[in-house]
C-alpha cells in the first residue's frame, strides 16, 4: 500500500501565461510586419524550449507564456525551490507583462504493495459510483478540477502507473530505480488575472502550495489505503 512516508515528489512545474506577448516576441512581431507590409502581422510556430541535463530543469518559451519544470535529482526529491530562483533569475522583469494565468503542478508517486487490479478497484471504490462501465476498466486514471473561488482552481490526477508510463509520459529525464509499479498522484493550482507579475508573490505562492500539494497528495494516496 502506499504511504506518506514513502512518497516521492518526481516533479514540479510552473506555467506563467501573459495578457500579451513577451516584449521581445512584441519587437519581433514589429519587424515581422514591417517586412510584411501588414499592420495586421502576428508570430506563428512552435515554441522554444531549452534543457538543463545536470540540473534537470526545462524552460519552455512561447509569444505570451512561459514554463519551468523541476525535476527530482538523483537521491532527492524534486522542489519549488531551484524552480523559483529559475524565475527570480529572469534577465529582465519589465519585459514580463500582466499575467491572465498562473498555475503551479507537483507531482507524487507512492509504491504500492498491492496488485495493479487491486489498486484499481479501490480507486474505483473512492472516486467512482458502481457502474458498468467503471466496473469493465483495467487501467483507470482519475482526473477532476475543484473550483475554490472565482479566480482559483485546484486539479487531480491520480492512478496506477509504471516506469515507462512516468518517463514516457511525465518526465523529460528518465528516471533510474523507481519500483515496478506505484500511484501518481498530481495536484495543480491555476489563478487566472489579469494580474501583474510579481516575483515576491510567485515566491509566497509556490511555497504555500508546496505544503498544499504536500498534504492533499497524502490524503489521497490514504483514501486508496482504506
Amino acid at each position: 500500500m502506499p504511504s506518506q512516508t514513502t512518497m516521492d515528489q518526481v516533479k514540479a512545474a510552473a506555467n506563467f501565461g501573459f495578457v500579451e506577448a513577451l516584449k521581445p516576441w512584441l519587437d519581433l512581431r514589429t519587424l515581422i510586419r514591417w517586412a510584411q507590409g501588414n499592420d495586421e502581422g502576428e508570430i506563428q510556430g512552435q515554441g522554444i524550449v531549452s534543457v538543463n541535463r545536470d540540473q534537470r530543469q526545462r524552460v519552455s518559451l512561447q509569444v505570451r507564456a512561459f514554463a519551468v519544470e523541476q525535476e527530482a535529482l538523483p537521491g532527492s526529491q524534486a522542489s519549488f525551490g531551484p524552480l523559483v530562483e529559475k524565475v527570480r533569475a529572469f534577465p529582465d522583469m519589465s519585459l514580463l507583462g500582466a499575467l491572465t494565468q498562473f498555475r503551479l503542478d507537483a507531482h507524487f508517486i507512492f509504491p504500492l504493495e498491492l496488485p495493479f487490479h487491486e489498486v484499481n478497484a479501490r480507486i474505483k471504490g473512492a472516486y467512482l459510483a458502481e457502474t458498468d462501465l467503471a466496473s469493465a476498466a483495467t487501467d483507470i486514471q482519475i482526473v477532476f478540477d475543484v473550483a475554490v473561488d472565482d479566480t482559483t482552481t485546484h486539479h487531480h490526477q491520480i492512478g496506477p502507473m509504471t516506469p515507462a508510463q512516468l518517463n514516457g509520459q511525465l518526465l523529460a529525464f528518465p528516471r533510474e530505480g523507481l519500483p515496478d509499479q506505484f500511484l501518481f498522484v498530481a495536484v495543480g493550482r491555476t489563478e487566472t488575472g489579469p494580474t501583474d507579475f510579481d516575483m515576491h508573490r510567485v515566491a509566497a505562492a509556490a511555497d504555500a502550495f508546496a505544503d498544499l500539494a504536500t498534504e492533499k497528495a497524502a490524503q489521497i494516496a490514504a483514501s486508496i489505503q482504506r
